[in-house]
């Protein structure tokens, strides 16, 4: 009986060992995950801020404050964006802007993963967001 007990001495932390590792790579994927939700959900909201200033019309004050919108969050280019490598140049606006004035897109906007063994990098689709004039 004796014999038995110093056979298992250890096992627990074995296996805590084991599972350790697999629960610390699924919170780092949950994690990575959520930020990246968190970023598009981020520029979808942007760009519907931005769509709303453009339903106004298609004007170069417009266009130059919406672009503001879209990345700073503010009517005003000064600051930090909203996100770390929102630029203006992934601001697109239509070419037919006096048809649709009110479309906004951000095209190209790369995801950096903390942990990219775990969560690569994405790049997101085109985040699309039209208004009818004069909605907003």
């Amino acid at each position: 009986m004796k014999r038995s007990v110093y056979r298992q001495r250890g096992v627990a932390a074995i296996e805590f060992g084991l599972l350790a590792v697999v629960l610390v790579l699924i919170s780092f994927g949950i994690t990575e995950f959520g930020r990246a939700f968190y970023q598009y959900n981020t520029l979808l909201k942007s760009t519907r801020a931005a769509a709303r200033e453009m339903s106004f019309g298609s004007a170069a004050n417009h266009i130059q404050v919406a672009r503001c919108l879209a990345v700073y969050g503010h009517r005003t280019c000064t600051g930090e964006s909203l996100l770390a490598g929102l630029t203006g140049d992934l601001v697109k606006f239509p070419p037919d802007a006096e048809l649709y004035p009110g479309c906004v897109a951000i095209e190209g906007f790369r995801f950096i993963s903390y942990v990219p063994w775990i969560v690569p990098d994405i790049t997101f689709n085109t985040v699309r967001t039209c208004m009818p004039p004069g909605a907003a």
